[in-house]
């Protein structure tokens, strides 16, 4: 009941914070049987993707936001086997992609400043929260927590013209996993 509060609380708190130039999808599902969710939500350079499926007694809870950029939270707690496909993207800076002029002067070229973080997995018996941020300021995270067992793939990745920041995590068995991300301007 507590974890209903809180899911509750952070729910109407993005709801009433999150301005009133959005929208907006939000549901709380509980289920003893199979359920299965698809949700995409795009804004002018970033974009969102979610697929969950469970199969046996599970309560889900998700918002997503388009306002000023996207903005998700979900919370699943499976007693059963879950699967979930959590993609982020974002484009940083569209308007200053230049193509190149000339081939002798790389220098010059600024190429697509881009991020993307990825949660993938088949879980049993897990309690699954996430919420992810991609927004006109430039600023792209993610906040993973994974408690239960199966196996999950997280993959993070940035470029800009300077540097390259991957990272791709594969973990298999009973696990503990918080995973955190912050890439842009501070």
């Amino acid at each position: 009941m507590k974890k209903l509060m809180f899911v509750f609380f952070v729910m109407s708190y993005l709801l009433i914070c999150g301005g009133s130039n959005g929208d907006v999808m939000s549901s709380s599902t509980v289920c003893d049987g199979s359920y299965w969710t698809h949700s995409t939500a795009m804004d002018k350079n970033q974009t969102y993707k979610i697929s969950i499926f469970t199969t046996n007694l599970a309560q889900i809870d998700r918002e997503v936001q388009s306002t000023n950029g996207v903005v998700s939270s979900t919370m699943v707690n499976s007693s059963g086997s879950l699967g979930i496909d959590e993609y982020t993207n974002h484009l940083r800076n569209p308007d200053e992609i230049e193509s190149p002029l000339c081939v002798f002067n790389p220098s010059e070229i600024i190429g697509p400043i881009f991020d993307e973080i990825t949660v993938s997995g088949l879980l049993d018996n897990t309690e699954y929260i996430s919420s992810r941020m991609a927004n006109s300021d430039d600023k792209t995270s993610a906040k993973t927590l994974i408690n239960g067992s199966g196996l999950i793939i997280i993959g993070k990745h940035s470029s800009n013209e300077s540097a390259i920041l991957d990272d791709l995590t594969s973990i298999h068995g009973k696990m503990k996993v918080l995973d955190y991300v912050e890439f842009g301007e501070r």
